[in-house]
């Protein structure tokens, strides 16, 4: 009989030590030896070492026993991390740390490549540098989160086909390298974003807010794949309640913009609830709206995305949909795990994650909040 549970430590603990040049041979054990080391019968070390050759990493030859394959002499251990502009989004610096972690407790170490905000050229030239070097030292693999615009749609081609080239595989988070309905070949890790549209504009409809509108910064580039499906979430939600949606509907300012959202409080449509992009931008929100006179959430729901620490510590505290970061990059590392080695024609997935929503004192006060419950 196999033990799972055994077989599955018996092929790290291997693959560990080829990692640190143990077997500079290229020749493994043999079975019988394996027998003695690990104390377990011989069907438990032929199912390691089958889960070793199903990973690319051994290749065994009847009759003279088991050899490292061209990539399991070369593994190397380093896994390569490349988020660009992480420094200026709170969510992905959280997303690093998870995937540091997690890979950690898998025995990887990875290679951490932030291109710095900066002018798209300066930007464009980090990322490409930082995907030569990663490849320079042979990693095994790459997450790697596109960097969003069209101006950069070429860098991100180039990025890929320097890791293609080198046999690398790549895992993307959060979004595609191309624009729907086109699909690249390679796997894909987020949330579902017209879901989570289609639920924070439920829940707002569901406390009596009628008059949703989106909040996107004012910028050159349009708005993301990400937000488009967030927005169309939103929108369709609130449409199909038989509420009127339109371009009015769609707010393109910086949140900061005092002036301009003094304009928009002037307008023929005026909002009761504003969701925005993402949480950073509804925190400034909340305080363009105070400096103009608007309370929150009494005048004005405020909603955003991501669930970031201070989300939570605001005031007032901020609905938003919880992006679940660490799900998330578990989910990146399990497939790109599946994808080291491997090269079994499986077609490229997106893997989309469920983010509840939060609900906190922004759309919701507590005096409100104590009324409902009363009714």
């Amino acid at each position: 009989m196999v033990d799972e549970i055994k077989y599955r430590k018996i092929a790290a603990q291997l693959e560990s030590e080829i990692r640190g040049g143990k077997y500079a041979t290229r020749a493994l054990p043999s079975e019988m030896q394996l027998v003695r080391r690990f104390g377990v019968g011989r069907k438990t070390v032929q199912r390691a070492m089958l889960e070793l050759q199903y990973r690319g990493i051994v290749t065994r030859m009847h009759g003279k026993g088991t050899f490292l394959t061209e990539r399991g002499a070369n593994l190397t251990g380093l896994l390569g991390l490349l988020i660009p502009n992480a420094a200026s989004q709170l969510f992905f610096q959280s997303f690093a740390r998870e995937v540091a972690r997690v890979g950690q407790e898998k025995g990887y170490t990875f290679l951490y490549g932030e291109a710095a905000a900066g002018d798209a050229e300066s930007v464009a030239l980090q990322t490409r540098r930082f995907a030569r070097e990663f490849a320079a030292r042979r990693v095994e693999g790459v997450i790697f989160r596109p960097i969003i615009g069209a101006r950069y749609t070429c860098v991100n081609e180039e990025v890929v086909d320097v890791f293609r080239k080198a046999g690398v595989p790549v895992v993307l988070v959060d979004s595609d390298i191309v624009a729907p309905p086109l699909r690249s070949g390679f796997d894909v890790v987020g949330i579902n974003n017209v879901l989570a549209g289609r639920r924070i504009a439920n829940y707002l409809m569901g406390i009596g807010r009628r008059r949703i509108a989106f909040l996107i910064n004012d910028v050159p580039d349009g708005i993301s794949v990400n937000l488009r499906n967030r927005l169309f979430g939103l929108s369709g939600a609130v449409s199909s309640a038989g509420a009127r949606w339109s371009a009015n509907h769609v707010i393109r300012l910086e949140p900061d913009d005092v002036d301009g959202f003094r304009r928009v409080f002037k307008r023929k449509f005026i909002p009761d609830a504003i969701v925005c992009v993402c949480d950073d931008v509804a925190l400034k929100l909340m305080q363009t709206l105070t400096a103009i006179g608007k309370r929150v959430p009494e005048d004005v729901a405020v909603a955003g995305f991501d669930d970031i620490d201070s989300a939570r510590l605001s005031v007032p505290s901020l609905t938003t949909i919880h992006q679940p970061i660490a799900r998330i990059a578990e989910c990146a590392f399990e497939a790109l795990q599946y994808r080291m080695g491997r090269s079994d024609g499986m077609p490229p997935r997106e893997i989309l994650l469920d983010a509840p929503l939060v609900e906190r004192d922004s759309t919701v006060g507590h005096k409100v909040k104590r009324r409902n419950r009363k009714e």
